[in-house]
């Protein structure tokens, strides 16, 4: 991997300058995933902030009674949950999930990135660009799963995560949607 690298995938994201790139990729690695790893778990101290370079990951929460209920997917090119809204205290409270059949993930050390940006204004944009994205995603997912039919759950879903309802198990887009297997496999039976 190279500063080069590393600067095209964050600059899609938010520009940051060959002199941040440099300065980040000392406190980056590369890391190869197979089907079901984690990057993190719940409960666990968060070390890292993520972006994908290729496959998909999926975020989900785990209830009492050990239910997973799934609130994001990421793929390639995009930054993961941030760490501040992902954790309290910097322990995790998310699961963090490879669910294709393989990921590349550059992992940033947290101290290091935190390092990088004091006095990095480029690098303090990028992590308010992600922030900001995030927060915007969380917001419109929650107005939809409170207000929206399951059609208008569908579209919508297929509107912002195009064809991926083609590379996954249904079942985590209707836990993510808020709908029953059964309703989503009608919803997608149904002619529209």
């Amino acid at each position: 991997m190279s500063a080069v690298t590393l600067r095209d995938l964050l600059t899609v994201l938010a520009p940051i300058s060959p002199h941040t790139a440099e300065t980040l990729l000392q406190h980056t690695e590369l890391r190869t995933l197979k089907k079901h790893a984690f990057l993190e778990q719940a409960g666990q101290h968060i070390q890292f902030q993520f972006v994908v370079k290729s496959g998909i990951v999926r975020k989900f929460l785990t209830n009492a009674k050990g239910e997973e209920f799934t609130v994001n997917f990421f793929r390639a090119g995009q930054a993961v949950t941030p760490a501040l809204l992902r954790g309290v205290e910097f322990v995790s409270f998310v699961n963090l999930e490879v669910i294709s059949a393989a990921a590349e993930v550059y992992c940033f050390s947290l101290h290091g990135m935190q390092q990088a940006m004091e006095g990095a204004k480029d690098l303090e944009r990028f992590g308010f660009a992600v922030m900001m994205r995030e927060a915007f995603m969380m917001a419109e997912r929650e107005k939809i799963l409170l207000t929206a039919s399951g059609k208008e759950k569908l579209a919508w879903f297929r509107k912002h995560y195009p064809n991926l309802e083609n590379e996954i198990p249904h079942y985590h887009i209707a836990s993510f949607l808020g709908l029953t297997p059964t309703s989503l496999s009608r919803l997608r039976a149904a002619k529209h």
